[in-house]
């Protein structure tokens, strides 16, 4: 097993979309660490912009695309401390520290915008299943593990709750999961896990972002910019 890396994931039909080679280009221009894919997809292109390609074939059950990822990210990851980035994220500056913090805590995210369970399941379905509305929601997008018994028991529930919730926001379940096993992960700021579209807070550079801005350029201008909102 490898030391540590970066690792993405492709399901089902998806495609190997300019969003992703985009991402993985500012994960080979901004670290020197393998790069990983996981996929059921038998037509990718491009493989050669990887080190590693994973092929699966997916029998985990579940109507919900994103439930995958809890199965498989965990499962099939060949690096001892991983980074799993969406398709949709760009890597900015150096993240070893997030690296650091999975060795510390196991598990090192940022919290997603929604910040809680609140408005975001039904009523009915917090109390049929004793669930409180101020759960903590992280973001999915990207998350820092060590793979070993503590992150595997929370990968595990995390399957469990997003199949007994049946949502197709995973977020839901991974935050269940954490809080049923009152496990606290290291939580990353904003700059970690930035969100253009919604404006987030940020008083130093960004490391990594995470959206779908048109005009990758302006990235660049975001993540050398000190102290704006």
């Amino acid at each position: 097993m490898q030391e540590k890396g970066i690792i993405y994931h492709l399901y089902g039909s998806d495609y190997f979309s300019e969003r992703l080679e985009v991402s993985v280009r500012f994960a080979r221009n901004n670290t020197n660490l393998p790069i990983c894919l996981i996929t059921e997809n038998k037509n990718i292109k491009n493989k050669e912009i990887f080190d590693i390609v994973i092929p699966v074939n997916n029998v985990y059950n579940s109507k919900h695309g994103f439930h995958r990822r809890a199965n498989d990210i965990f499962k099939y990851t060949p690096f001892k401390y991983t980074l799993y980035l969406d398709i949709d994220t760009c890597i900015i500056s150096d993240v070893s520290y997030g690296f650091d913090m999975s060795k510390v805590h196991n598990i090192a995210l940022s919290h997603a915008p929604a910040s809680t369970l609140e408005g975001q399941l039904k009523q009915k379905t917090l109390e049929h299943h004793n669930l409180s509305p101020y759960t903590v929601l992280y973001n999915c997008g990207v998350i820092f593990f060590c793979k070993n018994n503590i992150t595997e028991n929370i990968f595990e529930y995390w399957k469990k709750w997003n199949k007994i919730l049946d949502d197709p926001n995973d977020q839901f379940g991974l935050a269940v999961a954490m809080e049923k096993l009152k496990f606290s992960p290291f939580v990353l700021p904003g700059n970690w896990n930035f969100r253009i579209k919604r404006k987030s807070q940020l008083f130093n550079g960004i490391h990594i972002m995470h959206g779908k801005p048109k005009i990758y350029k302006n990235i660049y201008f975001l993540a050398n910019k000190k102290g704006f909102w």
